[in-house]
């Protein structure tokens, strides 16, 4: 079945328990979640009173909580670059308030989330409400082609990634990856004895050619008892499809399918990881570098979605083999530790089991927090601009500022960039990001610094140089992050890993910007300087850093 073509019958539980209990970690395989608490096999002709006296689980009776009320002070935008305080217009404009208590509103009660409910022990998928909240999001961006998925609630990114890891890993499993990428994926891989594997990433301003190399990953998986003769063919894939980390770069919808296509033949798990996908940038224009879409235009939280927001996996999903990893991190609050995963039904329920026997529910609190923003964000969105528009859009109504936010960040930054001495004189490039919170710089190399014939030695040069420059822009104040610690295999990206990853996201001033923009460039300067001449100040081992 290609991506194309309508699913000829609807796919069940059991379709989705056949085809994925074979790639199921041993581990998970064996684990069987059977809770004390429920109750089984009762005769067919026994009928349960209907108010039954409840002497059942330990739950804490919610007068027991020491809470009774907590109040909330929010943002109707986010704050701007600049001020750490807005001052410049009323509190009625910029923030709004609500509170968590102790028994909802019988009204609102599907809606909101009381402390009652809240704080008290609850479903390993998470609170009702949230769970309902998090379908209104899939459904209005991200639809699934299939009826049976459903959704979990993590306690952050991580926490996802260590539970589908523990649901699809163990000794016989091969995790490929693009070639840089977050690589605490592999610290979750390595513990439940699985490896990774690099796959190429076109880092282009081609958006058709962004991504993962197709032509290179169809080829090892067309021939891999070639390449791998003694490794299973138990294969995952985890992609940041979308602003991926580091290098910003997006995967097309064609470019998507065709990916999608090799997984379905070769038979691969997808794990599309997708922590910034609403913090989409529209292009930096030198010749006007504060332009900024978002402020100079009414955009819509209808053209938002449909023309802004890139399509997941899920949307192209003929056979439910994709988990969608989604956060609140990014658009809310990282301490939070709030996440949620969709996919298929089954898999939902096997990952339900790891959180019974591991950590239960995500933080109620958290839950709560979440959820009644959301509800705040959706009814004054329809009270104040469009009353018949889904609750959920006053969320992605958010999201959308922040966008726009990082947008400023990245004009700031960029243009600061542009117009520093090393940028003028070509010492490095700057790679336009199309989402997220990320850019890469990337350093042009001196031939007679690269000379080596032998690949080894030739790693090891740019290792060397990228050291070198690392000690030059701490030294004169500037913090990125190499590019090659964020390599899934040195040895395979090194020749590729002459860049740095630099963030728009924490600065709190354009002067700040400014001053790293400067201080970088100072740093360049001196790479190109000292760099293998007398004047070099550190005398690093031909490896670099020791360490690194």
């Amino acid at each position: 079945m290609t991506v194309d073509e309508p699913i000829s019958k609807p796919l069940s539980y059991n379709d989705f328990k056949t085809l994925f209990t074979p790639a199921l970690s041993k581990l998970d395989a064996q684990r069987v979640c059977n809770p004390f608490y429920l109750i089984k096999g009762l005769p067919k002709d026994l009928k349960p009173a209907e108010n039954s006296v409840y002497l059942a689980g330990g739950m804490p009776f919610e007068t027991m909580f020491p809470f009774k009320k907590v109040s909330v002070k929010y943002r109707t935008s986010p704050g701007k670059l600049g001020s750490l305080e807005q001052n410049d217009a009323s509190d009625d404009e910029l923030y709004g308030e609500y509170s968590i208590p102790l028994y909802s509103d019988p009204s609102v009660a599907d809606k909101e989330m009381d402390i009652a409910r809240g704080f008290q022990y609850s479903d390993n998928i998470g609170l009702p409400t949230l769970i309902s909240y998090a379908k209104k999001l899939v459904n209005r961006i991200n639809k699934p082609i299939y009826d049976n998925w459903d959704v979990i609630i993590t306690s952050g990114s991580s926490d996802s990634l260590s539970k589908c890891c523990d649901l699809f890993v163990d000794e016989d499993t091969t995790v490929l990856c693009e070639e840089f990428t977050f690589v605490n994926i592999c610290g979750h891989v390595n513990y439940a004895n699985g490896s990774c594997l690099p796959l190429k990433l076109q880092v282009t301003m081609d958006e058709e050619l962004q991504g993962l190399d197709t032509d290179y990953m169809e080829d090892l998986l067309e021939n891999w008892e070639k390449y791998f003769p003694d490794k299973k063919k138990k294969l995952v894939l985890y992609s940041i499809a979308t602003g991926q980390n580091p290098t910003g770069v997006t995967q097309s919808l064609s470019k998507r399918k065709k990916i999608y296509e090799i997984c379905c033949k070769h038979n691969v798990i997808i794990l599309e990881d997708d922590p910034y996908g609403y913090l989409q940038l529209p292009k930096f224009d030198a010749a006007n570098p504060l332009k900024n879409p978002y402020n100079e235009a009414e955009m819509s939280v209808e053209s938002f979605c449909k023309d802004i927001l890139k399509p997941s996996y899920m949307t192209i999903d003929t056979e439910g083999r994709v988990l969608r990893l989604e956060t609140f991190s990014k658009v809310g609050s990282p301490g939070l530790r709030l996440s949620f995963i969709a996919g298929n039904k089954f898999l939902i329920e096997r990952l339900a089991n790891i959180s019974f026997m591991t950590t239960r529910n995500a933080s109620g609190i958290s839950q709560s927090l979440i959820n009644n923003l959301l509800y705040e964000f959706g009814t004054k969105y329809q009270k104040q601009i469009n009353p018949n528009a889904d609750i959920i859009d006053g969320w992605l109504n958010w999201c959308m500022k922040i966008a726009g936010e990082y947008t400023n960040r990245r004009n700031v930054l960029f243009k600061a960039i542009h117009e520093s001495e090393a940028f003028k004189k070509g010492m490095f490039e700057l790679l336009e990001p199309s989402c997220g919170m990320f850019a890469s710089v990337v350093v042009n190399m001196k031939p007679e610094w690269i000379n080596a014939k032998e690949k080894s030695e030739r790693d090891l040069q740019i290792k060397r140089v990228m050291d070198y420059l690392l000690c030059c822009l701490l030294e004169t104040g500037c913090m990125p992050v190499l590019g090659y610690k964020m390599t899934i295999h040195r040895e395979f990206s090194m020749e590729r890993a002459n860049f740095l990853r630099i963030t728009f996201a924490k600065t709190e001033s354009t002067e700040m910007f400014e001053l790293g923009a400067k201080n970088m460039s100072t740093a360049f300067e001196r790479l190109f300087d000292e760099y293998m001449t007398v004047n070099e100040k550190w005398s690093l081992s031909p490896a670099g850093l020791v360490g690194m």
